[in-house]
């Protein structure tokens, strides 16, 4: 079977090329609409921060629930619908290929945006213009073209709101200038909670408690304070003058998310795959693939029994490949106890292993399969997995296939 996508057409597919310097939907508008008392749609999209990781109640005492809270007090007679599109341990690059279904089709007022610190605070030898920032800012361009308004936000760490220099943090300066250039506000709740910090007004252990052995995610009080901060910017928002975005001409960071799109594998019924659901784990919310996964296309030397139990069938995992004309390809995947290792030969060269966390579950995770190829071209992903033992199951999860260039992209799987 062929299967054949020119990925300039299709709902998920987005060239973020400007043809013009346009004009944007302010935060400040959506100030103005819910002080009428208008309907408005919140998303927030983001990192483990946003969710809510470590949080007694990650709907209600983390980061985001404390916002919502905010924002319904503040303005009793909007009428305010919410959307959480954070998954943990996701940055802005497979944030770009989510943003179809996870973000837009919600039809946001308002996209409350946390990528700063999974980007890598610290920055890149490559400055501003490195691939993360390339996709975060194909982010903000997607969002202001579909007229809705964007407010980036910055969160922190243990280790950086205790900083003496935030200079060091190279991405926040970039995001900033980023925001700068497209005439954004953005909450800046890192640089707040530095000052308060440095200040002495902040009990680092009641809002990182040592106990919980972990300095990135907080605890209520942390999230709580996060929250107070990010008001405190948006009451500096609706009491300055407007800021009206503008969308500049061309990307200021490079091109390679010029063209982008996600193709979910289930569709295509690829020969040799089955199609199935997602693992829905309750006990790893954060992670569950069922969230931002309708469905998976499965490659197995097994059949699946029960729950994840499953019997081998005898035969084997023979490699397979496909074509693609883009700079990088990445997989969108869930991971579980059976998966099965694998490497990755582009055009016939050496292959390379591709890591992936192990799990006792199930979980999102995303990989580049391939990066810095010529944008013109067409190049032959080959896929190599790693038989298991003798009467083992080996299991490939995969939900979509993410290609990004600065030209038009294309699949051909055969």
């Amino acid at each position: 079977m062929k299967t054949f996508v020119n990925l300039l057409v299709g709902m998920l597919t987005f060239a973020v090329w400007g043809g013009k310097m346009e004009k944007g939907t302010s935060v400040k508008s959506v100030i103005r609409r819910a002080e009428k008392g208008e309907s408005l749609t919140v998303v927030f999209f983001g990192g483990s921060l946003t969710w809510g990781a470590n949080a007694s109640d990650p709907a209600v005492t983390s980061f985001r629930g404390v916002t919502m809270k905010m924002l319904q007090e503040k303005y009793p007679h909007a009428r305010w619908k919410f959307a959480d599109a954070a998954i943990g341990g996701t940055g802005s690059t497979p944030g770009v290929f989510r943003m179809e279904r996870d973000v837009l089709r919600h039809k946001p007022d308002l996209i409350i945006l946390d990528f700063t610190l999974n980007d890598g605070l610290s920055g890149s030898p490559a400055g501003f213009h490195d691939r993360k920032n390339q996709s975060y800012e194909a982010i903000l361009r997607l969002v202001l073209q579909h007229d809705a308004a964007i407010l980036p936000v910055f969160l922190t760490d243990r280790k950086s709101v205790m900083l003496p220099d935030l200079s060091t943090l190279k991405r926040r300066l970039e995001h900033i200038r980023l925001c700068q250039e497209y005439s954004l506000e953005y909450a800046d709740v890192l640089g707040l909670m530095n000052q308060a910090c440095i200040s002495g007004r902040l009990d680092i252990d009641l809002l990182w408690p040592p106990e919980l052995f972990d300095i990135t995610h907080p605890h209520d009080a942390g999230y709580a304070v996060y929250a107070d901060c990010f008001f405190k910017e948006w009451q500096r928002i609706s009491s300055a003058p407007e800021k009206v975005p503008v969308i500049p001409e061309k990307p200021l960071c490079g091109s390679s998310f010029a063209y982008f799109s996600r193709i979910d594998l289930p569709e295509l019924k690829l020969s040799g795959w089955r199609t199935a659901y997602p693992y829905i784990v309750s006990d790893s919310y954060d992670w569950m693939a069922s969230r931002h996964l309708d469905k998976v296309a499965v490659y197995a030397n097994g059949d699946h029994v029960d729950y994840f139990e499953w019997k081998y069938n005898g035969k084997e995992l023979a490699p397979f490949s496909f074509k693609v004309r883009a700079e990088q390809v990445a997989v969108m995947m869930e991971i579980i106890p059976q998966s099965a290792a694998f490497a990755v030969s582009v055009n016939g060269g050496e292959p390379r292993k591709i890591p992936f966390r192990k799990v006792m579950r199930s979980q999102f995770q995303y990989a580049v399969l391939a990066g810095g190829l010529e944008a013109d071209k067409l190049h032959t992903i080959t896929v190599i997995p790693e038989n298991p033992p003798e009467n083992t199951v080996g299991v490939m999860r995969w939900g979509a296939l993410l290609l990004n260039g600065s030209k038009p992209v294309e699949l051909n799987w055969k």
